[in-house]
């Protein structure tokens, strides 16, 4: 999927990993926004909410995962 990202192919980007691709964004977004908040504070520990959703983003993963390698849905599959 990123090589496809660094030639510009959006659909196959996508087509190659849907659920990465659709999470790439916020996970740009956070890490930016971590980064930042070392640098000016000097620390990065995650709040509440962040670590919640930490926890959401890397089910849908682990779900993801599973649901792709055992039951191939053609939508699923790259």
């Amino acid at each position: 999927m990123f090589f496809h990202l660094a030639r510009f192919e959006i659909a196959e980007a996508f087509s190659s990993n849907c659920v990465i691709f659709c999470m790439l964004p916020a996970a740009l977004v956070m890490a930016l926004y971590h980064a930042y908040r070392y640098v000016r504070y000097g620390s990065a520990k995650l709040n509440k909410a962040e670590t919640i959703g930490l926890y959401i983003a890397i089910g849908i993963l682990v779900i993801f995962g599973v649901v792709r390698n055992i039951w191939p849905i053609d939508i699923l599959v790259p």
